[in-house]
């Protein structure tokens, strides 16, 4: 990918996750990456193509890293735990340095992307990423999940995603809030030491009554 093509990338990737996909035009992407508007159309075609590049470069990061994660286990897809499955889907998301940062801005990507109802994103990544997805919901549903119970698991997933989207897209406030509250912060580690119990129990909550 060419220099050119990366800052305007960059400065998309920064403005979709500040502002959203609507609220963002090309003109203000161009002016940020310091290139004309046929600079965008010679690179990426469209702003829809644009946004499916931003994403992209998101899931081939996080699928690499989430199937390296779970061949490291050296189990068959059948004894993969509903535990390591997120475990797995963390790394993946944060890297093994455990950054926030990243993670933070994709969830935020993300939360545009079901706000504004980006239909064309979500044909995108079933053409290129189905069959990753499927595996790792496989992973997350656990090996008992039967067609009757398809429907509570979907949307046991959207709790899922929906606390993971605003816990990480809102973690800076959050951390100041409980800063102020608590006069203490977080560590990555300590986040993620609440978070795991807390997934599981989303994905099982007959465990908690």
């Amino acid at each position: 990918m060419s220099t050119t093509s990366l800052r305007i990338l960059d400065q998309a990737e920064r403005l979709f996750a500040e502002q959203g996909f609507n609220e963002t035009s090309l003109r203000a992407i161009t002016s940020a990456a310091e290139v004309n508007i046929a600079s965008v159309n010679y690179h990426f075609g469209s702003k829809k193509n644009l946004i499916q590049a931003v994403f992209n470069r998101y899931l081939e990061d996080f699928y690499s890293g989430y199937n390296t994660q779970i061949s490291s286990l050296s189990v068959a897809d059948s004894e993969v735990s509903q535990r390591q499955a997120i475990e797995a889907a963390i790394i993946a998301m944060l890297g093994t340095d455990l950054n926030v940062s990243r993670a933070r801005r994709f969830m935020m990507l993300l939360r545009h992307a079901y706000a504004q109802q980006q239909g064309h994103l979500r044909r995108f990544i079933k053409d290129h990423y189905n069959e990753d997805y499927r595996r790792m919901i496989q992973h997350l549903a656990g090996q008992n999940l039967q067609e009757s119970s398809k429907l509570k698991f979907y949307w046991q997933l959207q709790f899922l995603m929906g606390a993971a989207m605003f816990s990480l897209a809102e973690f800076d406030t959050l951390d100041a809030i409980a800063d102020a509250q608590y006069h203490s912060r977080i560590s990555t580690n300590e986040l993620l030491d609440l978070f795991i119990p807390t997934a599981l129990a989303i994905l099982n909550p007959h465990v908690a009554e």
